[in-house]
C-alpha cells in the first residue's frame, strides 16, 4: 500500500534513540542529519551562508574574542590571544598608521629634556632612572599641580593625516600609579582632542592634526602620578598587553557600560577596556578606591605608616607582607587623629578630624609652620559638609583648642578661604588624640615580609602603631572574582566564595559605610564548590554558575531592588555549569551544563518564586556529544544559538518558544571552527567564527541569510572574498593557495578554480563576484515509518517511490538525491514537458513528484545534498509498504 507524507525541515535534527517516538508529535517532520541546510522557523531549510575572510588573528595563535557594543550601530570586537588584546572594528584589525611628527623625547629617555616642566606651588615634575627603564613623576599638594608641556611645532606635524598618540602609565617602576591628568589641544580650531583623567595603562588617542599640538601632563594629588610614555605610534597592529595567557583567554568575563567594558579572568586581577572614539582605545588596570575589605585584623600584628599622604612605608611589627600582596588596599583605622596640608593657593586646607566626647577629651591641637602670608580659618561642621568660621589666623604658631561643647560631635578643619591667599607655603596641622581616622592605601611594593611601600588614596590618620587594620579582599593570595555584571545600577562582581556589588550608580567604590540602600553590597556564598564563579548573568534576576548550582543574588521579594539589608543567595536548579559562558534571549537564560555536552535554557518564575530549566537538546542528547567550547546568540532574523564544539565543528539551535519551534542543525567547513561571537545588526545580527584552516587562524564572518539566496550576489562560500567588476582575474585569495575555490557571479555557479599566487583566473567579467571554499550540505530524513489507523511498519521493509520538494532561488544542478549517499540521482532533465533550468537560479520550484527509485528497507529514507544556493520549503514522498493491509489495523 502506498501513502504519501508531507515534511517540513523547522524540527531540525533528533538523536538516533528518538526516532521511533512516533508519538511526540515533532518527531514526524525531524531530520537524522541536517549539515549545512539551516533550518528557517517558518518551516523551510536553506543552504547555509558562507563565512566572508576578515582577516589573520595575531600570530596564528587561539583566540577568544569578546564583543563590545555601545548601540546597534556602533560595535566592534576585541581579540584575545596569548598576552594580547587588539580591537577589530568594521571588520577589520585597528591598523596604526605612521607619521613622521615626533614627541621630542617621549620616552623620557634625557629625562625631561625637551618638556617644560610647567608644576606649580608645591608641584613637581621628577625624571626616573635605572639606566634602561624611564618615566617622569608628577606630584602635586592637593591645591598646586606638578606638570609638564609640550608644543610640537605647525612645521613638524604632518598635516592631515590620522595620527596614533600612545600614553602609557604606570608601566615603569612599581607599575603603579595615580591618575594623571592629560589634555591634547590642537592648536587649529582650539580643540580639545582629550581633556581628562587616564588610570594606569596604555591608552590611544586618535585624531588628524593640521597644525600645532600642544600636550599637557598634570598631577594636582599628593599621590605620585608615573608616566612613562608619550608618543606617536608606529605603523603597525593596535596591540595591548593583558597578562591574560593563552590558557586563561576563555575565562575571560566581561561587563559593559556604555564605553567601558569591565572584565574578570581567572588568572589575574580586574581590567577594563575603554573606548573614547572609533579607534582610540584603552587598557587599564580596575582600581578601587574604597574597597572591598576583609574582616578586620585579630593576628594581633600592627601596622605603622611613616606618613600621612603620598608614598610611604608600611612596617609590620610580625612577618605578613608577600608578592602577592601587590595591588592589594589596605584600610588603617588610627589610634588617634591627625591631618596635614601644604596649602600654595586659596580655597584649600586640611582634612577634618571628628571631635567628641566631654571636658579636656575634646581639646586638639593646631600648628601653622612656612614662610607665607594670608589668614587661616579654624572651621567646624556638623555633617561634615557645611563649614561655619570658628577663629582666624595671619602668622605662624601653635595652640590648644578646646570648643567645651559637651557630647557634641563636631567636625573641625584648617582652610585658606578664596580670597584670604596672598603668598608661600602654609603648612597646616590638626591633631587630636581622641577618636579614630581610617585611611586607605594600596600596596605597591614588597620589600619584606615586614615592609611595604604603599601609595596613600585616602589620609592616614597617623603615624603611629595601629592594630585596626583591613586587607582588601581582591589580591593576589586570596584571589580575584572570576564573574562579573552590571545589575540594578550596581556592578558585580564574584568568585572566592564571595559577591560583591558596587555603591549603587558608582562602579568602581565599594564603600560598606555609606548610609543608607546605595552602600556596597558583600555576601558569602554558603554553599557548593565556590571557589570559581563560572559566570554571574543579569535577565529579570541575578543569577550566579557554579559547578553544582544556578544561585539567585536576590531580594527578599520578587520586585524589591537588591540592598545589603535585603540580599539573600539561594540555592535555586542543580543542573550545575560549565566554564563557558552564557547567552540572554529575553528573560531566558542559556548556558552550557557541567557536562559540557548540554544547554539548559532557564528562566524565573515570578510564581514559584525560582529559576525553572528545561534541557534544549532533550531530543537529540548527543548533537553536542563533542563538548561545547563557546555559544553565542543571534537575535535576528531568528533567534539561533551558535555553539562551538572542541572537535572543531559548529551546532545551530534555532528557537522560537512562541512558534514551538526547536531544531538543531550541524556546520561543518574546510577547517575547525575554534570560537564564535555575535555583534548586533538592524535586520539581521552579525555571526563570527574563529576558523583553523591548516593551521593558519581566520576571523570570519557568516554572510547574510538575505544576501545569500542565489541572486546576482550570493556570499555562499566559506573565507569568501567579495569582489565588484573585478576582470577576469581574482586576487586577494593568499589565504586560500593551493585550494580549490567555487566562484559565484551574477547569479550563476561559474565552477571550481585552483588558487595560485593568491589568485585564480574566471575567463569572463562580471559585476557581483564571490569566491571562496565550497561545502556540502546534506539532509538525511528520519528513519520513514508509517503509523495510518493504528498500524506501525516498525521493522517492516518499505521503500520510497516518489518524490517531489517545494523550493525557491535555487541552483537546480547542484541538487541530488536518493536512498542513500552512494546512490544520489539529479532532479529530472525534463519537469512536466519542459527541460530542467541549468544555468539559472529557479527562483520558484513546485512540480509534480517524480520517481524515486528506492530500494526495499526497514531503515529506508531520504537524502538530499546541494553544493550551491538552495532554499527547500517542503518535502512529499510517497512510501510503498507491503506490509499494511487496509483495514487490518481496525
Amino acid at each position: 500500500m502506498r501513502y504519501e507524507f508531507l515534511n517540513k525541515f523547522n524540527r531540525g535534527e533528533i538523536d538516533p534513540h528518538a526516532e521511533l517516538r512516533i508519538d511526540v508529535a515533532k518527531i514526524a517532520n525531524s531530520a537524522g542529519q541536517m549539515t549545512n541546510w539551516i533550518p528557517l522557523r517558518l518551516g523551510p531549510m536553506q543552504y547555509r551562508p558562507g563565512t566572508e575572510y576578515l582577516g589573520g588573528v595575531l600570530d596564528d595563535n587561539r583566540a577568544y574574542f569578546q564583543p563590545f557594543v555601545s548601540a546597534t550601530d556602533n560595535t566592534a570586537l576585541l581579540e584575545f590571544t596569548d598576552d594580547t588584546l587588539r580591537p577589530w572594528v568594521d571588520g577589520e584589525a585597528v591598523q596604526i598608521n605612521g607619521v613622521t611628527t615626533e614627541v621630542a623625547n617621549g620616552d623620557f629617555s634625557d629625562g625631561i629634556t625637551d618638556w617644560i616642566d610647567i608644576s606649580s606651588g608645591g608641584g613637581s615634575a621628577t625624571p626616573n632612572t635605572d639606566g634602561t627603564n624611564y618615566d617622569v613623576s608628577l606630584i602635586g599638594d592637593g591645591t598646586s599641580a606638578g606638570g609638564i608641556f609640550q608644543a610640537i611645532d605647525s612645521a613638524d606635524v604632518e598635516s592631515g593625516v590620522e595620527h596614533f598618540l600612545k600614553i602609557v602609565v604606570g608601566e615603569y617602576g612599581t607599575g603603579y600609579s595615580a591618575p594623571v591628568n592629560v589634555q591634547i589641544h590642537l592648536q587649529s580650531g582650539n580643540i580639545n582632542v582629550f581633556n581628562g583623567e587616564l588610570t594606569k595603562g596604555t591608552h590611544y588617542f586618535v585624531f588628524t592634526p593640521i597644525s600645532q599640538i600642544n600636550l599637557y601632563i598634570t598631577n594636582r594629588s599628593q599621590r605620585t602620578a608615573r608616566v612613562s610614555e608619550i608618543q606617536f605610534a608606529p605603523a603597525g597592529d593596535m596591540a595591548f598587553a593583558t597578562g591574560v595567557p593563552e590558557a586563561s583567554i576563555s575565562s575571560v568575563r566581561c561587563a559593559q557600560s556604555a564605553d567601558v567594558l569591565f572584565c574578570a579572568s581567572d588568572n589575574r586581577s580586574q581590567f577594563q577596556v575603554l573606548r573614547r572614539g572609533q579607534k582610540s582605545w584603552a587598557f587599564t588596570d580596575y582600581l578601587t578606591p574604597d574597597g572591598p575589605f576583609g574582616t578586620i585584623n585579630t593576628s594581633g600584628i600592627t601596622m605603622t605608616a611613616s606618613a600621612l599622604t603620598g608614598e610611604a612605608t608600611l612596617t609590620a611589627s610580625g612577618d605578613f607582607f608577600v608578592d602577592g600582596h601587590v595591588g592589594a588596599l589596605m584600610r588603617l583605622a588610627s589610634a588617634s587623629q591627625t591631618r596635614t596640608a601644604t596649602v600654595t593657593a586659596a580655597d584649600a586646607g586640611t582634612g577634618s578630624i571628628r571631635v567628641t566626647g566631654t571636658g579636656d577629651s575634646r581639646a586638639f591641637a593646631i600648628a601653622r609652620t612656612g614662610t607665607w602670608v594670608g589668614t587661616v580659618t579654624l572651621q567646624r561642621s556638623a555633617d561634615d559638609v557645611t563649614w561655619s568660621d570658628v577663629e582666624t589666623y595671619t602668622g605662624n604658631g601653635s595652640k590648644t583648642f578646646n570648643d567645651e561643647l559637651p557630647n557634641a560631635t563636631y567636625y573641625y578643619r584648617l582652610w585658606v578661604k578664596a580670597g584670604d591667599y596672598t603668598s608661600g607655603s602654609i603648612v597646616l596641622t590638626l591633631t587630636y588624640d581622641s577618636g579614630s581616622i581610617e585611611g586607605v592605601c594600596r600596596i605597591v611594593e614588597v620589600n619584606s615580609l615586614a615592609s611595604a611601600r604603599v601609595d596613600i588614596i585616602s589620609e592616614l590618620g597617623s603615624t603611629d602603631a595601629t592594630q585596626d587594620w583591613y586587607l582588601g579582599e581582591w589580591n593576589g593570595v586570596a584571589g580575584y572574582p572570576t564573574a562579573v555584571t552590571l545589575f540594578e545600577g550596581r556592578l558585580w562582581w564574584a568568585g572566592k566564595d564571595k559577591v560583591y556589588g558596587s555603591v549603587s550608580d558608582a562602579f568602581r567604590s565599594y564603600d560598606t559605610d555609606i548610609e543608607g540602600n546605595s552602600r556596597a553590597i558583600q555576601k558569602t556564598i554558603g554553599f557548593g564548590p565556590v571557589d570559581d564563579v563560572n559566570w554571574l548573568s543579569a535577565t529579570s534576576q541575578l543569577v550566579m554558575g557554579v559547578d553544582s548550582d544556578e544561585i539567585l543574588i536576590r531580594s527578599s521579594s520578587f520586585g524589591e531592588v537588591i540592598t545589603q539589608n535585603n540580599a539573600n543567595l539561594r540555592g535555586s536548579t542543580n543542573q550545575g555549569s560549565a566554564a563557558v559562558e552564557p547567552v540572554r534571549s529575553d528573560n531566558m537564560l542559556y548556558f552550557v551544563q557541567r557536562s559540557g555536552q548540554k544547554i539548559i535554557q532557564s528562566a524565573y518564575s515570578v510564581g514559584n518564586e525560582d529559576l525553572t530549566s528545561s534541557d534544549v537538546t532533550i531530543l537529540n542528547p548527543s548533537i553536542c556529544a563533542g563538548g561545547i567550547a563557546r555559544i553565542a546568540v543571534a537575535r535576528q532574523p531568528e533567534t539561533r544559538i551558535f555553539a562551538v564544539l572542541n572537535d572543531g565543528t559548529a551546532r545551530v539551535y534555532l528557537v522560537d518558544p512562541a512558534e514551538e519551534v526547536s531544531a538543531w542543525s550541524r556546520i561543518e567547513t574546510d577547517g575547525l571552527f575554534e570560537d564564535v561571537v555575535t555583534l548586533p545588526g538592524v535586520t539581521e545580527d552579525r555571526v563570527y567564527f574563529v576558523v583553523n584552516r591548516d593551521g593558519s587562524r581566520y576571523l570570519e564572518r557568516m554572510a547574510l541569510f538575505e544576501e545569500s539566496v542565489g541572486g546576482n550576489k550570493s556570499n555562499n562560500w566559506d573565507s569568501f572574498v567579495e569582489y565588484t567588476s573585478p576582470g577576469a582575474a581574482l586576487t586577494g585569495l593568499d589565504h586560500l593557495n593551493g585550494k580549490s575555490v567555487a566562484v559565484w557571479a551574477d547569479g550563476q555557479d561559474l565552477g571550481d578554480y585552483t588558487v595560485s599566487g593568491g589568485s585564480v583566473s574566471i575567463g569572463g567579467s562580471y559585476t557581483d563576484v564571490c569566491a571562496g571554499l565550497r561545502h556540502t550540505a546534506q539532509y538525511i530524513s528520519n528513519k520513514l515509518n508509517t503509523a495510518i489507523k493504528g498500524w506501525v511498519s516498525v521493522n517492516q521493509n518499505k521503500r520510497v517511490t516518489r518524490m517531489g520538494i517545494v523550493a525557491q532561488n535555487m541552483w537546480g544542478p547542484s541538487i541530488r538525491y536518493g536512498d542513500s549517499w552512494s546512490t544520489l540521482y539529479a532532479l529530472p532533465a525534463i519537469e512536466e514537458g519542459t527541460n530542467s533550468v541549468t544555468d539559472a537560479v529557479i527562483s520558484d520550484y513546485d512540480y509534480l513528484p517524480f520517481e524515486f527509485d528506492g530500494v526495499y528497507d526497514t531503515k529506508a529514507r531520504v537524502h538530499i545534498q546541494t553544493t550551491s544556493p538552495a532554499t527547500i520549503l517542503a518535502m512529499v514522498y510517497e512510501i510503498d509498504d507491503p506490509s499494511y493491509t487496509p483495514g487490518a489495523a481496525d
